[in-house]
């Protein structure tokens, strides 16, 4: 892997980590309250996550 696809990676990366971040409480908050939940976004986003670690890691 190049020196600009890691970085591009790693900057995906924390993209995710942060959208996770702020998403997370809503998705808690909407559980709780019993309304639509975006769940499968943040499910979805984890998913990426790992993938994107997995492809760092392989590196």
């Amino acid at each position: 892997m190049s020196h600009e696809e890691r970085t591009h990676l790693l900057h995906e990366i924390e993209e995710i980590r942060t959208t996770i971040e702020r998403l997370q409480p809503e998705v808690y908050r909407q559980e709780a309250t019993g309304t639509d939940s975006r769940r499968p976004l943040l499910v979805a986003l984890r998913k990426d996550l790992a993938r994107d670690m997995e492809q760092l890691h392989a590196s």
